[in-house]
């Protein structure tokens, strides 16, 4: 779930990058159309009308990054709202399996088993030695 969660942030940080992108370009396409007809003469302000319609489509463009820009920040607040339940959870379910332990735990007693001569048996005999410094 955290990969996911780091997975999406990065998603989102890019997107974020290329809607300012294609927002700066939109704005510089915006300008220029604008100052070209303004400045450019007979000729330049009979295109006007086709550079501002391509600056309009830069604004859809930019327009659809904001949409993506939106769209991964919902997801990474969708995978923050899992984490969150899971946790939730995680923590009631320990609580159950501490509790019904500790039930268990109360519920031993401690017995004394007597060693008898016949509950030793010597299967096999070694000698070891070992180093001391």
């Amino acid at each position: 779930m955290q990969s996911q969660l780091q997975a999406a942030q990065d998603r989102a940080e890019v997107l974020e990058a290329e809607r300012k992108g294609k927002r700066n370009d939109e704005l510089l396409s915006t300008a220029g159309s604008i100052l070209g007809g303004i400045f450019g003469g007979r000729r330049s302000r009979t295109s006007v009308l086709g550079k501002l319609g391509s600056a309009a489509g830069k604004r859809g463009r930019s327009d659809a990054a904001e949409q993506r820009v939106q769209a991964a920040e919902n997801k990474i607040q969708l995978l923050h709202q899992q984490m969150e339940e899971l946790e939730l959870d995680l923590t009631e379910e320990v609580t159950e399996i501490d509790m019904r332990w500790m039930a268990v735990a109360k519920d031993i007693v401690p017995m004394q088993v007597p060693l008898e001569r016949t509950d030793v048996k010597v299967t096999q005999l070694s000698l070891v030695w070992i180093p001391v410094p």
